[in-house]
This record gives structure tokens, C-alpha cells and sequence, in this order.
């Protein structure tokens, strides 16, 4: 398999095929010189994330205060709904949910 080590002086059209070929997209010549701008200056944005001083922050692997969401064996679920609670404003037929056609 090919790596390839972007950079703004390296970057060509056929990385803009190859990564368009891996995500499984087909895109024309006209595309590729609309994207390849725009690759450049994602790039650009990374490279320059890369340069911050981050060296007082401690890592996360959230970014938000989440927290254990089980209940611990033999706790009641008070929040569980009813089978009222849910067909209240359900459409039933025959026992079962009527919902729209998807496709």
C-alpha cells in the first residue's frame, strides 16, 4: 500500500483521485481542481493545530462529563416508560406501529 506524506509543495491531482478512490467516489477533472484547494487548506488547518502549545492540557477521551448510565444489579429502573406511556401518541394497528414508508 502506498503512504502518502502530504505537504502543500507535493500535493497533486492524482492524491486527489487516490483519496477519492478510497472514500469510493468517482469525481471528474473539474473536481479535482475544486478540491485540491480545498485539501490544501484542510491540510494547512492540521498543520497549523500541530503547532499549538498543548502542553497544559490533559488529554480526554471525552469531551464532555459523561458518565455510567447502567443501573447496578438490583436497582429498579424508576425511568423506564409504560406501554401506555409509549403508544400514547403512536398510530396502532393490529398490535403493531404504523409508521410512514421510508422509501
Amino acid at each position: 500500500m502506498k503512504k502518502i506524506f502530504l505537504t502543500n509543495q507535493n500535493l497533486i491531482d492524482e492524491d486527489v483521485l487516490h483519496i477519492a478512490k478510497l472514500v469510493n467516489l468517482s469525481i471528474s477533472a473539474k473536481e479535482v481542481k475544486i478540491f485540491l484547494p480545498q485539501l490544501l487548506d484542510i491540510i494547512n488547518y492540521i498543520q497549523n493545530l500541530g503547532k499549538l502549545d498543548t502542553s497544559g492540557i490533559s488529554e480526554k477521551t471525552h469531551n464532555t462529563n459523561l458518565q455510567n448510565v447502567t443501573f447496578t444489579d438490583g436497582m429498579v429502573n424508576t425511568r423506564k416508560l409504560s406501554i401506555q406511556d409509549l403508544q400514547q401518541n403512536a398510530t396502532i394497528k393490529n398490535g403493531n406501529f404504523v409508521v410512514g414508508r421510508v422509501i
